[in-house]
């Protein structure tokens, strides 16, 4: 617990330094804070408390400004289908209102990635990934009940095109093997397919723009240099 408390003030410390000379250099512009991920753990209270305590120092010292912007990571509220589709950003939400009160509040870093395993991994999943992402955002027209306060002020997909997360048919492999369209980094959520697989938009796209799913062909096909799925299993 003392070394979480530790690295938790030095965030809040970190967020004061950064508040400052943004208010010198831009003072019209606004510092975020937080940038939480995994809200709905057990440690992450904890975590969240050691923050907010040290940078309410900061700003009754009158060394940061009171941050008028939160943000978190939602990933299973994106990618979990045990997950009714807002438990962490619900849990941010709670969490703030007793220290905060109701600022604004950013959702950062939302998609769901393809390479994850041979199961999720998919343009279906991507698919449904963009129909929970508009819930979240209330895009769907529905009011949600667990954020009355309609805190939410922004939701950003991760990403548009992951180019750098693979290599071309022409790039050799690791180890001197055939060369194969693979996995580079193991990351791709893209809405648009690399350019090395022709650059079409993916289901997701067009879920997200309410267009129809026949405009969106692109495809997830990734490989590792052997032709198999074998090393996304391993990792």
């Amino acid at each position: 617990m003392g070394r979480r408390k530790a690295q938790m003030e030095k965030a809040a410390d970190f967020y004061a330094i950064a508040d400052r000379v943004l208010e010198q250099e831009c003072p019209s512009c606004q510092m975020i804070a937080g940038e939480f991920a995994h809200t709905t753990d057990a440690t992450f209270h904890d975590y969240l408390d050691h923050y907010m305590s040290r940078l309410h120092e900061h700003v009754k010292a009158g060394k940061a400004r009171r941050p008028k912007i939160w943000s978190c990571h939602p990933y299973s509220d994106i990618d979990d289908p045990k997950n009714s589709g807002h438990d962490e950003t619900a849990a941010m939400i709670r969490h703030l209102g007793e220290e905060w009160k109701t600022p604004d509040l950013w959702l950062g870093e939302s998609g769901t990635r393809l390479q994850y395993d041979d199961v999720s991994g998919s343009a279906a999943a991507q698919e449904r990934g963009a129909r929970r992402f508009l819930q979240l955002a209330r895009a769907d027209g529905k009011k949600n009940a667990w954020d009355p306060k309609n805190q939410i002020r922004r939701i950003l997909w991760w990403d548009f095109r992951d180019d750098g997360a693979w290599y071309g048919p022409d790039d050799a492999c690791p180890g001197g093997a055939t060369p194969r369209r693979h996995s580079h980094n193991g990351w791709d959520s893209g809405l648009f397919e690399p350019l090395v697989f022709g650059g079409n938009p993916r289901p997701a796209f067009c879920t997200l723009m309410g267009y129809a799913q026949s405009r969106c062909t692109g495809e997830t096909r990734y490989y590792c240099c052997d032709g198999t799925m074998s090393c996304l299993r391993r990792r």
